[in-house]
């Protein structure tokens, strides 16, 4: 007996108080100082200090976009996703095996939206690294070779001679995030 599933895509998304959902969030309360990533001695007419500022402009609304991503993943979450068993066998209809065995009607737009932000969630916040790597290649005059390319984990590399407690701190973040996300 085959079995339709009707999801529902964003389902309930305007109820969504994102206060809540997002209190939980690390970055909930992170902004970014303006000015941060400006060299000190520039003046504010300097083109350099134009584009840092629409570079730290960009990077605080994709901030915005991290933190707003996780509220409705936890939403979804929340909501209801019974993933205690993903899979049983033999299944309750004879099937050699029967994925979400609990998984009620709700359950699979709850989990459809959920991984969609989650996704959403992941993708954004690798912006969030590639900006800060953008930002210090400018705050530091980085030297972009012509096989070069700039990246969060190139300016992490190129900070290790020029500020080293930095360097070391960046480096911290890198390898956290490569060994919680492989």
């Amino acid at each position: 007996m085959e079995r339709k599933i009707n999801i529902k895509p964003f389902e309930g998304i305007t109820e969504v108080d994102l206060n809540e959902c997002t209190k939980e969030s690390p970055l909930k309360d992170f902004e970014v100082s303006k000015g941060m990533f400006q060299k000190e001695d520039d003046h504010f007419m300097n083109l350099d200090n134009w584009d840092t500022q629409h570079w730290e402009t960009i990077l605080g609304n994709r901030l915005l976009s991290v933190n707003r991503n996780f509220g409705y993943t936890m939403y979804y979450y929340y909501k209801g996703i019974p993933d205690d068993e993903w899979h049983k066998s033999p299944g309750k209809n004879g099937q050699s095996i029967e994925y979400y065995p609990h998984f009620e009607e709700q359950h699979h737009s709850n989990f459809y939206n959920f991984t969609y932000f989650v996704d959403t969630f992941f993708l954004k916040a690798y912006t969030l690294y590639e900006t800060i790597g953008h930002l210090l290649f400018k705050l530091y005059d980085f030297k972009i070779k012509e096989d070069d390319f700039v990246s969060f984990k190139r300016a992490i590399y190129k900070l290790k001679n020029v500020n080293r407690p930095l360097y070391k701190d960046l480096n911290k973040v890198k390898n956290l995030m490569t060994s919680k996300l492989g």
